[in-house]
C-alpha cells in the first residue's frame, strides 16, 4: 500500500538530484498542478498510463485527484490488457505553483493474488463444511449406536408383551388385528433404528421385491390422522401390481419425509397435499433430463402440495445433510437429505418443481424390476418349534427376561431368569449340569455377555449359548462364533426368530454329541 509523506514545499523546485531520482523510479512519479496541468512525469508513470510522459506534461491530467487516500484505476493499454493501477496524491508546491505530487503502482499482481486468495479461501471453507458435515455424520452414527441399545430393549418389552397377548387372543379376531397393528409399528420402528444406523454408518441393507402402493396407502392412513384438516390429502395410486427392490421401511420412511415437508409447506394456509403413484417408460435419451437414470421403466412417486414454494436461491440446497428452513424445534434438516440417500441407494432419482407462491412437485424414480413367483407376502399361521429343555436366561432388563420367559415357557421350556450376570455365573458354577442352553444378553454391567460366555464355556466347554443384542460394533456373527457363542440374534427379538434360534442351536448341539 502506498504511504503519503510530507514533501517539502523547496524540494520539488530545486533539488535537480531528486527530480533525477523520481526520473529513474518505477513507481509512476506525476505532479500536477491545482488547476489540473500536469508539471512533471516520469516515463514509469507514463507506460502505467498508457501515455507517454511527453503527452502528458502540460496536459490537463485525465483523472480526479484524492489526497491522502489511494485510489484504484484500471488501464487498459493498446494491446488489449488490462491492469490495475492503485494511485496516491498528496498536497506539495512546484515552483511556488501549488500542487499535487502524486505516485503510481501497478498492484495487477496483487489483484490476481487477492482473487486467488478469494478462491482459496471460499474453497477452504467448502472443504470445511463438508468436514464439518462428515464429524456430525460421526458423532450421528456414534450416538445412534449408543442409543440404538437403549432402544431396542424397549422395543423388546413393547414386542414381547404383545406377542404374548396376541398368542392368548386367537378366539379374538379384533383384538388380535389391534394386537398385529401394534406389531407392525414396532417392527416399523425396529427396521428405523437399522435405518439410521445405515444412514450414518454407510452400511448395506438388504433388499426385496416389494411393491410401494400398500405402503403408500398406509401413510396416509397415517396423515389423516394426524394432520390439520385444513390440509386436504388428496391420493392416485395406479400402479398397484409393479414391484421394486427395496426395504418396505426405507419406502415408508421416503414417502413420510417427504408428505411431512409437503404438509409444513401448508401449515399456514391450507391447502391440498397430493400423492401419487404411476409408471413411466424413461427413453434412451432419458440422461437429458434425469442424469442419474438408465432407460427402462420405472415407479413413479408424486407428492405435491400448493404451499408457499421453495425460493430459487435455496432450491439446490434442499437435500444438504443439516440444511433446513424451519425453525430448530421443528426440524433438523436430515430429513430430504435421508430420502435422497434412500432413493440413490435404490438407483432411482429425485427431481423439484417449485414455484414461490403456488407449491411444490417431487417426483421419485424407481427402477421397476421383473415379476418372478415372488412370495406373496400373506402371513400364514406357523407352528413354532417347540421343546422341553432347560435354558438359563440372562438379562439385565426384567422386562425382557420376563416376556420371554414367559413365551418361551408356552412353548414347553423350562426357563432360569437372572437380571445379574454375576448371579447367573455363580448359579452356574453350582449347577453346570442342570442347564441345557444359556441365552445372554451381550450389554450387561459388572460383566458382558461375552465374558460370561467365556466364564462358562471353561466351566461346560460343549455348552450351547446364544447372545443377544440391540447394538454393537464390538462383536460380530463371525467373533461370537470365534468365542465358542453358537449363535448372535439382533433385539428386539420376535418369537418366531427366538423359537428357531433356540431349536437350530440345541438340535445341532445334539448331533454334535
Amino acid at each position: 500500500m502506498l504511504t503519503s509523506e510530507v514533501i517539502d514545499d523547496q524540494t520539488l523546485g530545486y533539488d535537480v538530484n531528486l527530480l533525477s531520482l523520481f526520473a529513474r523510479m518505477l513507481d509512476g512519479t506525476i505532479v500536477v498542478a491545482k488547476s489540473g496541468h500536469v508539471l512533471f512525469a516520469n516515463a514509469a508513470a507514463g507506460k502505467m498510463l498508457n501515455l507517454h510522459s511527453k503527452k502528458l506534461i502540460g496536459h490537463l491530467f485525465p483523472y480526479s485527484v484524492t489526497t491522502n487516500t489511494p485510489v484504484e484505476l484500471q488501464i487498459t493499454r493498446s494491446n488489449g490488457e488490462t491492469r490495475v493501477l492503485e494511485m496516491l496524491a498528496t498536497e506539495t508546491t512546484w515552483h511556488n505553483c501549488p500542487s499535487y505530487f502524486i505516485i503510481v503502482r501497478d498492484i495487477t499482481r496483487r489483484g490476481k493474488a487477492e482473487a486467488e486468495n478469494k478462491l482459496l479461501l471460499a474453497a477452504l471453507e467448502k472443504i470445511e463444511n463438508r468436514l464439518g458435515q462428515a464429524e456430525r455424520m460421526e458423532a450421528i452414527g456414534t450416538l445412534a449406536g449408543g442409543i440404538a441399545h437403549d432402544f431396542n430393549n424397549i422395543l423388546s418389552a413393547i414386542i414381547g408383551y404383545t406377542q404374548l397377548i396376541l398368542m392368548d387372543s386367537k378366539n379374538d379376531p379384533k383384538r388380535c388385528a389391534d394386537l398385529r397393528e401394534v406389531l407392525n409399528a414396532s417392527y416399523r420402528a425396529k427396521d428405523l433404528v437399522r435405518q439410521i444406523l445405515s444412514f450414518s454408518r454407510q452400511t448395506c441393507n438388504r433388499k426385496a421385491p416389494m411393491s410401494p402402493a400398500p405402503i403408500i396407502e398406509e401413510v396416509i392412513k397415517l396423515l389423516r390422522a394426524s394432520l390439520p384438516s385444513t390440509i386436504e390429502i388428496k391420493h392416485s395410486i395406479s400402479a398397484k401390481k409393479e414391484l421394486i427392490e427395496a426395504q418396505p421401511t426405507q419406502i415408508h420412511q421416503a414417502i413420510m419425509n417427504l408428505a411431512i415437508n409437503a404438509a409444513h409447506a401448508m401449515n399456514d394456509t391450507g391447502g391440498v397435499l397430493a400423492i401419487g403413484l404411476d409408471t413411466v417408460e424413461l427413453g434412451s435419451d432419458a440422461f437429458k433430463t434425469h442424469p442419474n437414470l438408465a432407460s427402462g421403466q420405472y415407479l413413479r412417486l408424486e407428492i405435491s402440495d400448493t404451499g408457499c414454494g421453495i425460493e430459487p436461491g435455496i432450491a439446490d440446497r434442499i437435500f444438504e445433510p443439516y440444511f433446513t428452513t424451519k425453525n430448530k424445534e421443528e426440524g433438523t434438516g436430515l430429513g430430504l437429505s435421508v430420502v435422497n440417500s434412500i432413493v440413490n441407494s435404490l438407483n432411482g432419482a429425485v427431481t423439484v418443481y417449485s414455484e414461490v407462491g403456488v407449491g411444490t412437485t417431487v417426483h421419485v424414480y424407481l427402477p421397476i424390476i421383473e415379476r418372478k413367483n415372488f412370495p406373496s407376502g400373506t402371513e400364514t399361521e406357523e407352528v413354532l418349534p417347540a421343546g422341553h429343555e432347560h435354558i438359563l436366561l440372562i438379562d439385565d432388563e426384567p422386562a425382557i427376561a420376563d416376556t420371554t420367559r414367559r413365551a418361551l415357557e408356552k412353548l414347553g421350556y423350562e426357563v432360569t431368569i437372572r437380571t445379574s450376570s454375576i448371579e447367573a455365573l455363580e448359579l452356574f458354577k453350582k449347577q453346570p449340569e442342570r442347564f441345557d442352553l444359556v441365552i445372554a444378553d451381550l450389554t450387561m454391567p459388572k460383566m458382558t455377555g461375552d465374558t460370561l460366555s467365556a466364564k462358562i464355556l471353561e466351566l461346560k466347554p460343549s455348552m450351547p449359548i446364544i447372545l443377544c443384542t440391540g447394538f454393537s460394533v464390538k462383536i460380530s456373527g463371525s467373533r461370537a462364533e470365534k468365542i465358542g457363542v453358537k449363535k448372535l440374534l439382533i433385539k428386539p427379538l420376535l418369537i418366531k426368530e427366538l423359537a428357531n434360534g433356540i431349536r437350530e442351536v440345541l438340535d445341532r448341539n445334539k448331533r454334535k454329541i
